[in-house]
Parts: structure tokens; sequence; C-alpha cells
């Protein structure tokens, strides 16, 4: 199950992928990362010298993007640190 935190990482990834992961653990934490990736719905790499995070799966990125459009991406990097 997806929980409400696990949609704003989502959200943040939906429109902003790929971002830093050192972005991703700014705006939300490193363990709501680590938990996500354990869910398999991000996917961090390293690609030269910067680690990225993305979402795991390209679907993962619809519900977001249908759910709001704009508004709710400009939502989500304002709402601060996810728990």
């Amino acid at each position: 199950m997806v929980t409400a935190p696990s949609w704003r990482r989502l959200d943040l990834l939906a429109y902003g992928e790929p971002l830093a992961l050192g972005t991703l653990t700014a705006l939300t934490t490193r363990s709501a990362v680590e938990i996500a990736e354990t869910q398999g719905l991000v996917a961090v790499a390293v690609d030269g010298d910067r680690t990225l995070a993305r979402l795991a799966h390209p679907l993962f990125a619809e519900a977001p993007r249908a759910r709001g459009g704009g508004p709710r991406a400009r939502a989500a990097l304002r709402a601060g640190p996810v728990p």
C-alpha cells in the first residue's frame, strides 16, 4: 500500500525526475527514500559522479500526474520535508 508520504515522494519524482539523491533526501528524508526504494517505488543509481533517484517504473508517474498536473507539483515542492 502506498502511504501519503510515499505519494508525496512519487509526486516529486513524477514532475522532476531524475533528482539528485541529495535533493530528494533534503525534500524528504534519507529514511523515507530508503523505504520507497525498499517498496520498489524509487530506484537510486550512480551516473558518473552523481547519484540520482528516479521512479522505479515509468507508470508510477502516471497516477501523480493524473491527480493534479502542474498545481499539484508546485504544491508538493512548497510543502516542505516529508517525514
